[in-house]
């Protein structure tokens, strides 16, 4: 397995969940925790909403630049809004969301197979349907 890149996808979920935490706050005001546990939610469906939108009409790093500054844009109106953010829970989230993700990645490595019954079954499948097709 490749480490570096489990670092790197971790680092861009925590980046993407704090861009999401203003947002959040300002959403979710009345909530106890202001919101911290709806932040990374909140922000792929910004970053893929208007990457989204964009993507139809030019496809590639065009889609992913717009949908994080569409985030951004979003993230600095709340803090410009004087939103605040309730630190604590954020980092409990964080402590909880790395948690998650580390056993998600030890299991993925003791046993990266193919079952029947699972995702990466569906996955093989397409993949393997495109290997036999002609060109």
């Amino acid at each position: 397995m490749e480490y570096g890149l489990v670092v790197v996808w971790w680092v861009a979920y925590v980046v993407l969940g704090l861009f999401g935490l203003p947002v959040a706050a300002r959403l979710c005001s009345s909530l106890p925790g202001r919101g911290a546990g709806f932040s990374l939610g909140l922000s792929f469906a910004v970053f893929g909403l208007v990457g989204f939108w964009v993507g139809h009409l030019a496809l590639g790093w065009v889609a992913v630049i717009a949908g994080l500054a569409g985030l951004a844009v979003c993230a600095m109106a709340s803090v410009r809004g004087g939103v605040e953010v309730d630190r604590r829970a954020a980092a409990e989230v964080l402590v909880v969301f790395t948690l998650v993700y580390l056993v998600v990645i030890a299991v993925r490595g003791v046993d990266p197979g193919i079952t029947p019954d699972g995702e990466k079954f569906l996955d093989f499948g397409l993949v393997m349907s495109l290997y036999r097709a002609p060109t």
